[in-house]
């Protein structure tokens, strides 16, 4: 009886191996494209990030940002730039928004206190952390640095 169970055993074992190996082999997919895209401006390949941010939605503010940081690592400010206001016209207080601020504030531009003030009032209506991180990150280079600091605390 033992003989004849171990028997069985072995050859749902041997049924089985064929099935594994097959599955094992699937094909796999590249990197879906804005990862990719971020791995590449983190390894410095800037003409990589050119071109899969280049297949995506160009309204996407995720997009905009990992396409205008890889332009700004350039030197292309202006092409940088107007990456970003494409964006922010649809979405002023996305990521997008935080990085044209920050971009205009660093250029010496008129209006990026009140492109950051946009951001900044996501510190009392953001709905998640990220939300409440970028208005706190809008705040600080406002100067608010209490308010900012605040906004992690609560």
């Amino acid at each position: 009886m033992r003989r004849r169970r171990r028997a069985l055993l072995f050859v749902a074992l041997l049924l089985a191996l064929p099935i594994a190996g097959t599955t094992a082999q699937l094909p796999r997919r590249g990197p879906a494209p804005l990862p990719a895209a971020a791995r590449a401006l983190l390894e410095g390949r800037y003409a990589d990030v050119e071109a899969l941010t280049a297949t995506r939605d160009q309204a996407d503010p995720e997009t905009a940002v990992l396409a205008a940081r890889a332009a700004l690592a350039r030197g292309r400010y202006d092409e940088a730039e107007a990456t970003l206001r494409r964006v922010v016209a649809r979405a002023p207080r996305s990521d997008a928004a935080l990085e044209l601020g920050l971009l205009r504030q660093q250029r010496g531009g008129s209006d990026a206190p009140a492109v950051l003030a946009d951001v900044a009032v996501l510190t009392e209506t953001g709905r998640d952390a990220v939300d409440l991180a970028r208005g706190a990150r809008a705040r600080a280079a406002l100067g608010q640095l209490r308010e900012a600091n605040a906004t992690f605390i609560r």
